[in-house]
């Protein structure tokens, strides 16, 4: 069973997927998106693969019961894929070379040209999830699609205040954080030509990073190839910082936001990459308690001007071992 449920305390949408519960756990017998399973090619460099277990899907699952004027429900519409990255069951964004990197880049702006055409959609959420701390019961290097028929609350949130301010200032609210970020220079983890990699001055969580690009894409489909590998490269470099820190692969959760698929404008927001890893030490993790998961006060633990400069040596120590 899938369902979108509405949440009236709220105004948004639960997505209600009790089939999700017999997704497996970490599997030791055989991976099945490596090749050889049976469930991929038998040769692929990058390849989107439909999610065995969707919290959308096209066409939708019965509902549960009618649309009611309090409790209502909807069909949950939409599509669910996992992006492999790399046929290597080891492998990683962090060693990709070049040209599998833009493979890479070019399946991302595919699907969310191709699925942001369907009439019923309205965003495309790219994203990874690294790390059985994050919850990934698949190792295999992959990331992930859904494409919705409504916009996630927090990225709808995101939209509505860079409106708002473009309203009030005529500027755009993301080029004017990462302007800020630039001057003030203490979060900047590194800066290109192209792009700029920063904690911003509001993180939550300690090791949080941001990627803006120093032009106005508001989608990839505002990327050409050229530009598409410059921010593949960018997101490589930030992912071997990170495994440089503490000597292991950070978990994170990375994401692009960019602008919903439906045909309106958007003013006073653009396109930025962000990460998100759990831990706040080697061995700690901040977890989202009450204050946060109820509230969204989020409380970081940490000053975001340390873990910068954290990030800054491990920047440079990746930086050194690319270069041995």
């Amino acid at each position: 069973m899938t369902e979108l449920r509405y949440n009236p305390l709220e105004d948004r949408y639960v997505m209600t997927a009790g089939h999700r519960q017999a997704r497996p756990q970490m599997p030791t017998d055989g991976c099945p998106f490596c090749p050889g399973s049976g469930k991929v090619p038998e040769h692929y460099r990058v390849y989107a693969y439909p999610n065995d277990f969707p919290a959308l899907s096209d066409p939708p699952r019965e509902t549960t019961q009618p649309d009611r004027d309090l409790y209502h429900v909807l069909p949950a519409r939409g599509h669910c894929e996992v992006i492999l990255y790399t046929p290597d069951h080891h492998g990683s964004i962090a060693n990709l070379p070049d040209h599998h990197l833009l493979d890479l880049f070019r399946l991302w702006r595919e699907r969310y040209e191709f699925l942001g055409k369907k009439k019923e959609i309205r965003y495309v959420l790219i994203f990874e999830n690294k790390g059985a701390v994050i919850g990934v019961t698949m190792p295999h290097p992959h990331g992930q699609l859904y494409a919705f028929p409504f916009i996630p609350p927090r990225l709808e949130k995101e939209l509505r205040q860079a409106e708002e301010y473009y309203r009030r200032t005529g500027k755009n609210l993301l080029n004017a954080i990462r302007d800020r970020e630039i001057e003030d220079g203490l979060r900047v983890i590194f800066q290109e030509e192209e792009f700029t990699t920063f904690i911003p001055f509001f993180a939550d969580f300690p090791y949080e990073v941001h990627i803006h690009p120093n032009s106005d894409e508001v989608s990839l489909l505002d990327f050409d190839d050229a530009r598409g590998l410059q921010l593949m490269r960018t997101i490589r470099r930030m992912v071997r910082t990170y495994n440089c820190l503490y000597g292991f692969e950070l978990p994170f959760m990375m994401s692009l936001h960019q602008r919903p698929t439906e045909p309106r404008e958007y003013p006073g927001f653009r396109f930025y990459v962000k990460f998100t890893p759990l831990h706040r030490g080697p061995d700690n993790i901040k977890y989202c308690a009450t204050c946060e998961t109820v509230g969204n006060a989020h409380c970081n633990p940490s000053y975001p001007e340390q873990k910068a400069e954290e990030l800054q040596v491990a920047f440079r120590k990746a930086q050194g071992e690319i270069e041995r």
